[in-house]
């Protein structure tokens, strides 16, 4: 998921982290559950604000900067069963899913596109 995340392939990431619920909801283990559920509601979160807005250059390289720490943190974390350290890296993702949706509402311009495509399926 790291390699994913340094290319912004954020769907593919949602997929893994789908696929990582499900194969732990059916081995019945649940940190697996816990981490595929965080990372899921935050590619989820993430994928159509990068849709939507104008989002600069800058930007996304600190969206993608950020990811690949917090993801590469709770795979070492979760690898030296350092349970603290594990909690802190879902937490740090989390965060990061809300904090770049919050500002992707308050300060980006919506892709004029998108706004065209709004407009006409307003109309029909």
């Amino acid at each position: 998921m790291s390699r994913l995340v340094h290319q912004e392939n954020y769907l593919a990431c949602g997929i893994i982290a789908r696929d990582l619920t499900r194969l732990s909801t059916l081995c019945d283990f649940a940190d697996g559950i816990l981490i595929g559920e965080v990372c899921e509601g935050v590619f989820d979160q993430i994928i159509p604000e990068l849709g939507q807005h104008e989002v600069s250059k800058a930007d996304r390289d600190t969206l993608s900067k950020q990811l690949a720490e917090a993801v590469s943190s709770m795979a070492k974390s979760y690898q030296n069963k350092d349970k603290r350290e594990l909690y802190e890296s879902i937490r740090n993702l989390r965060g990061i899913g809300t904090r770049f949706q919050f500002k992707s509402w308050r300060t980006m311009k919506r892709r004029p596109d998108l706004e065209e495509r709004m407009r006409r399926l307003e109309v029909s």
